[in-house]
């Protein structure tokens, strides 16, 4: 009976309303909600057969959605923050649209939200670029409005940077001109930009001091005086002002008014000048390894009230960083001389004194030859280094025959006769030959070993004592004046 306010796909089947109902007016034949139709289909056989069926679609009441059918209009459909805000105030932009009764205007990224979760809670710092989208909300419906939009442009903006250092700072009297008494630092919210430090104009003692445009240090531009203060106010507290600024645009700045103040100081009377040590450099003299600074001359005037101390440091950090032992130092490098006060604990600039130390060789020395035997004309051969074990000096040895007045004598001996023809045989192996003398008796010889040092060698000759006896007669042979 109610065929006629439905559609249906021919193909899926699928069944819709022509127009939507409404349960509150119903369109059904029975004016009951429920509505009559009866379907049919058919197949393409021959004969074409068919089936149908009656079907009942009941409509039921729903909650009826207030938000309306009608989007908020907001004005302007743009937004863009105002540096140096760096977001945007969506909750300040006008609706100019009628909002239904039992609703509220939302925002949210989503053009058809699925769930409250999807609308935003925070509506005046909105610092994300995009479109966002206004809509009626009903509640008790659970239900949105069509939306209205509005593009969110977030442009970069300069900030500026900020001083993190202190206002106050503490520095001893006489304190370098080199040394920082103050370090100003800063943070910059825009990454990558450079800051630039220097003074800004209503610190009254700025130009008194000097400061690091990169680094923000500051020093003295003459070291200060507690006795004679030379700040505006003369009591030691010097009022600066401090500014820092970025290479953004525009520029942007900070300032900070720092005081910094001077202490007294225990004065230090190790002075301002260097001892003069004289010669400016120390070689060991071998056999000694060892260098004496003690006995270096220092030919400057030594303040009273202070000790001559030696470094190896050039600015000594403790008196640990001095010697105790200055009689015998065997480390080469570069040493400093100053004067040290103690009370005051400082010390005065340093001389310098370049330290050698050579490496000494081990003194030449050879032993003394066992003394030797033979019988008479008996063939003998040697071996020097066996004999003499030289030692120390620089090798190779050579060895070689002495007959000159280097040679000792010994008592009661007897020069080996040249008819023994002594020979050294091998002047690097020390191999030598002889024969004993024909007669028995007590004979020297003299064998020289020299080293390989440069320019000139080291040589020492050393006595041989031979004893020469008779031959032991053969067994069985005549003996002179026995018949």
């Amino acid at each position: 009976m109610d065929n006629g306010l439905f559609s249906i796909d021919p193909t899926t089947g699928a069944v819709t309303f022509i127009a939507s109902p409404n349960f509150e007016v119903p369109t059904d034949t029975g004016g009951n909600n429920v509505y009559d139709i009866k379907i049919k289909v058919c197949d393409n056989g021959s004969p074409v057969l068919c089936a149908t069926k009656d079907v009942a679609i009941t409509v039921t009441d729903a909650v009826e959605c207030v938000a309306g059918t009608t989007a908020p209009a907001i004005t302007p459909t743009t937004a863009t923050n105002t540096c140096p805000a760096t977001t945007v105030d969506l909750s300040a932009l006008a609706n100019t649209g009628s909002k239904p009764a039992g609703t509220t205007l939302v925002w949210s990224t989503n053009k058809v939200p699925t769930s409250a979760a999807d609308t935003l809670t925070n509506l005046t710092t909105v610092s994300t670029a995009g479109k966002y989208y206004a809509m009626y909300f009903d509640k008790v419906g659970n239900c949105y409005s069509p939306a209205d939009s509005v593009d969110v442009t977030i442009t970069a903006c300069n900030l500026s940077p900020v001083i993190t250092s202190g206002t106050t700072a503490t520095t001893p009297e006489n304190v370098g001109t080199t040394t920082p008494v103050y370090t100003a630092t800063a943070t910059d919210p825009d990454a990558g930009q450079t800051k630039t430090f220097s003074f800004e104009t209503g610190g009254v003692d700025n130009g008194l001091f000097s400061i690091d445009p990169t680094t923000g240090a500051v020093t003295f531009i003459a070291s200060p005086d507690f006795e004679v203060p030379t700040d505006t106010g003369g009591n030691n507290v010097y009022d600066i002002k401090i500014k820092v600024c970025d290479n953004g645009s525009p520029v942007l700045c900070a300032t900070k008014d720092v005081a910094i103040t001077v202490t007294d100081a225990v004065e230090c009377v190790a002075g301002t000048t260097a001892p003069a040590i004289t010669p400016t450099t120390a070689t060991n003299t071998c056999p000694a390894t060892t260098v004496d600074l003690s006995a270096l001359a220092n030919t400057g005037t030594k303040p009273a009230g202070t000790s001559l101390i030696w470094s190896t440091h050039k600015v000594p950090t403790s008196a640990g960083d001095t010697l105790t032992n200055l009689t015998t130092v065997s480390t080469a490098g570069k040493y400093y001389a100053l004067y040290f006060d103690k009370i005051g604990n400082c010390y005065s600039p340093a001389d310098s004194v370049e330290v050698m130390i050579t490496v000494c060789a081990t003194p030449f020395a050879v032993v003394n030859p066992s003394p030797q035997t033979a019988t008479v004309n008996q063939p003998k051969t040697g071996t020097t280094p066996t004999e003499l074990t030289p030692t120390g000096g620089t090798g190779p040895y050579v060895y070689s025959v002495d007959n000159t007045g280097s040679c000792v004598i010994p008592s009661g001996g007897t020069a080996l006769p040249s008819t023994s023809n002594l020979t050294v045989t091998n002047s690097a192996t020390g191999a030598y030959t002889y024969t004993a003398p024909a007669t028995a008796g007590t004979y020297y010889y003299c064998i020289k070993v020299c080293d390989s040092s440069t320019p000139t060698a080291s040589c020492i000759t050393k006595t041989y004592t031979l004893t020469v006896t008779a031959a032991c007669p053969v067994v069985g042979a005549a003996i002179p004046g026995l018949k």
